[in-house]
């Protein structure tokens, strides 16, 4: 008992002591208040800007193949070779449309030669017109056909998708190869999401498990400690069930202090864990919209590429009349210049040919398709540029491809490089084409482009998270060396700025219901409060258009003290 009397006495004077500091402390005069911090209004520039990540693609790639079936013998160019318009790519076997023209060939030389022969007795000046007249009409029946043919293939380019393709469980999508690939992508977006919701679920178990170890520790510990106490007050401190007690004691701190550490331990694995499977789901969200991006792309550049054949076969076709009918005009001025007269023959617009002009005309629309036929063996590269991909090899059979197919020669022409980044919804829709941008690449660290806006898509494109964003194509005039097709990129775009405006840095500005205020310091001490009216909120400041004047001192507000918290929200998914 007199060992207790001691500690109670040592224990009191302790409290004693700390009162008496506790008190002198509060009776310290204080020293002076730190003067508040300030900053000044100041005149120059505010911008807005708004990011976004993407993908470095060339413009205007062109996609290559045969329109004819046949056993590939020729292949000039692989990947990464330079070539110009004009120049041979790749060959297939072209006999039998070889033999085609040669026959062709020949029945117009035939009925030329009858014609010749049954003509004898028509002036030089008639023949010459009925032969323009033939050849008039040819040429605009060949290139009607190669119109014809280009609506045909534009129609099917167009055909070979629409946004049900975006439903992998949609029959009505005419392309289930695309379907395909969505499926696969959307899939690893499942997979990835049952591995994070796993690791959550984990998580939260092996917590409790954690938790409940810990506590069953503590009280074994609290246990341990209130029988020492008993035993070694009962006994004595040199007593051996005093020295057991306290032994026991030792192993119980000693295994909650282990549960402690282990729960420790185990919360960071567990963290780490979600931490990855986050990032395996954020990356096969990422893949699935690039892979329905490219999809589209792949649509859209068919389709430009089959209008283009469009419009230069109509352009074709209109050169083609108009060459005929001056053909026929200046043919026609001869005979009348002679003091001949047209009998059996009229001009291209409707007249009835003779006989043997009707059999020539045959004969050249032959050799025309058997000409084109030849054509359709070879493919020659259309523009200036750099052979992307090649995927013939010589011996083996192409197929004659349509729009939409697979390419067997990519072709990317010689100019600017863009980056497709998709923007938010909020974002894109402060972004009009013109407006100047920054682009940094991944690959490059501390490298910079200067870009434009060259399009904002007008579709929105919806991921399986229900995230909306828009497509904005920013075009590169001054891409670095080193910048490669399909390199990542980020792409800030300056959507607004104001010039020579009196502005203050961010943080300053309080902003309430009844509008926006700042603190002034006085010269007496203290502040006053003093309303503004706010202009552009940029990325560094905001601009003050009534209230303040150049050269105005702020106060600017304190931080929250407060105890430290985390931030909210966190992993995405994990419970709060």
């Amino acid at each position: 008992m007199r060992r207790r009397t001691v500690w109670i006495n040592l224990a009191l004077g302790g409290a004693l002591l700390v009162a008496v500091i506790v008190l002198l402390a509060s009776l310290a005069p204080r020293g002076p208040a730190a003067p508040a911090r300030t900053v000044t209004a100041e005149i120059g520039t505010v911008t807005a800007t708004v990011t976004a990540n993407g993908t470095v693609e060339r413009s205007g790639t062109v996609d290559l193949a045969f329109r004819a079936t046949g056993t590939v013998t020729e292949v000039s160019v692989q990947a990464g070779d330079s070539v110009r318009a004009g120049q041979v790519l790749a060959r297939i076997q072209d006999a039998a449309a070889q033999q085609q023209l040669a026959s062709a060939q020949s029945t117009l030389v035939q009925a030329m030669s009858t014609a010749a022969g049954a003509a004898t007795s028509t002036s030089t000046a008639q023949q010459a017109l009925n032969d323009a007249v033939a050849l008039a009409d040819a040429t605009k029946t060949r290139n009607e056909q190669a119109v014809i043919q280009a609506k045909a293939n534009l129609k099917a380019a167009e055909d070979t998708w629409s946004d049900t393709c975006l439903d992998v469980s949609n029959p009505s999508c005419p392309n289930p190869a695309a379907q395909a690939q969505l499926r696969a992508a959307e899939n690893a977006v499942t997979s990835g999401q049952m591995g994070y919701d796993n690791a959550v679920a984990t998580a939260v178990q092996n917590e409790i498990g954690y938790n409940l170890n810990v506590s069953q520790k503590q009280v074994s510990a609290e246990r341990a400690t209130s029988t020492r106490t008993s035993d070694c007050g009962t006994y004595g401190a040199d007593s051996s069930n005093c020295r057991s007690a306290e032994g026991s004691e030792l192993s119980a701190k000693q295994s909650y202090e282990s549960a402690l550490n282990s729960r420790t331990a185990g919360l960071l694995a567990d963290k780490q864990a979600m931490m990855n499977a986050s990032r395996t789901l954020s990356d096969a969200q990422v893949a699935l919209q690039r892979t329905q991006a490219e999809l589209r792309k792949t649509h859209a550049d068919a389709v430009r590429a089959a209008k283009q054949t469009l419009t230069n076969a109509e352009q074709t076709y209109q050169i083609g009349l108009i060459s005929g009918r001056q053909s026929v005009t200046q043919a026609t001025s001869s005979l009348f210049a002679n003091g001949q007269a047209t009998t059996e023959m009229s001009l291209a617009d409707g007249a009835e040919l003779s006989a043997n002009q009707a059999a020539i005309q045959a004969a050249q629309t032959l050799v025309a398709a058997a000409e084109q036929a030849v054509a359709d063996t070879t493919i020659v590269a259309p523009i200036d540029g750099v052979v992307g991909d090649v995927r013939y090899v010589v011996g083996e059979s192409a197929s004659a491809t349509s729009a939409g197919d697979a390419p067997g020669i990519t072709l990317l022409p010689k100019g600017e490089l863009e980056v497709v980044a998709a923007f938010a919804e909020a974002d894109a829709s402060r972004i009009e084409v013109g407006d100047q941008a920054t682009v940094t690449f991944a690959a490059l660290a501390g490298t910079t482009s200067q870009g434009t806006v060259v399009s904002v898509d007008e579709v929105a494109t919806t991921g399986t998270n229900a995230l909306v964003t828009y497509g904005v194509r920013v075009q590169v005039a001054d891409a670095p060396q080193g910048v490669r097709e399909g390199m990542t990129a980020s792409v800030t775009v300056t959507v607004d700025e104001a010039t020579d405006v009196l502005f203050l840095p961010p943080g300053v500005v309080t902003e309430r219901e009844d509008g926006a205020y700042v603190q002034v310091p006085l010269a007496e001490g203290g502040t006053e409060e003093v309303q503004v009216t706010l202009g552009l909120k940029g990325d560094l400041g905001t601009e003050i258009t009534q209230g303040l004047a150049p050269g105005d001192e702020v106060v600017v507000p304190e931080a929250d003290t407060g105890a430290a918290s985390f931030p909210q929200g966190g992993i995405p998914g994990e419970p709060n």
